[in-house]
C-alpha cells in the first residue's frame, strides 16, 4: 500500500520486485477497505514520524489511520495482522506510546489472529518524539519481543 504522494521511483521499484501495489492512505478511511480486498494478512510499520505529508501527524497516522486499518482489515475478512509497535519496555507518556498501544488494544479485541512486533531502541526514529527532541539519537539496542494470538 502506498499514498498517491509517494515517490515514484520507489513505487516502480516495488512493482518490478514483483509487488502487487495499491494506493491508499491510512488518513482517508474510504481508500483502506478497497486497499485491504482480498487480503488475507496486513502488515503495517506505517508511522508520521519519518516522511510526513500534509496532515500527518501521531494522532493522524500512528493512532488513527492503525486503527482505521485494522477495522478495514476486519470489515475486508483479512484474518492476520501484523503490527510493528514500540517495545513494551518504553512506558514513558508521549502522544506515540498512546498511539501505538491503543492500536494493540484494538487489535487484541478485534478478532483477527495478530502479532505485535516491539521493536526495541534500535528503531532510532522513534526516540524523538518520546524524548522531545526532532534530532536522531544514536542507536542504543536491538532486542525485540513479539507478541501474537
Amino acid at each position: 500500500m502506498v499514498r498517491v504522494t509517494s515517490d515514484a521511483g520507489g513505487v516502480s521499484a516495488l512493482r518490478e520486485l514483483g509487488a502487487d501495489v495499491v494506493m491508499a492512505d491510512l488518513k482517508e478511511r474510504g481508500t483502506l477497505e478497497s486497499a485491504c480486498a482480498g487480503v488475507t494478512t496486513v502488515i503495517s510499520g506505517a508511522t508520521a514520524i519519518f516522511r510526513q505529508q500534509p496532515g500527518d501527524s501521531i494522532s493522524s497516522v500512528d493512532r488513527d489511520g492503525q486503527l482505521a486499518l485494522v477495522d478495514a482489515a476486519v470489515a475486508a475478512g483479512a484474518r492476520r495482522f501484523v503490527y510493528v509497535s514500540m517495545s513494551g519496555n518504553i512506558e514513558v507518556p508521549s502522544p506515540l506510546t498512546d498511539a501505538k498501544r491503543t492500536v494493540e488494544r484494538r487489535l487484541r479485541e478485534g478478532g483477527l489472529v495478530y502479532t505485535i512486533l516491539r521493536p526495541s531502541y534500535f528503531m532510532d526514529t522513534w526516540l524523538g518524539p518520546l524524548v522531545g527532541s526532532i534530532s536522531r539519537p544514536a542507536t542504543c539496542g536491538s532486542s525485540a519481543t513479539a507478541i501474537g494470538r
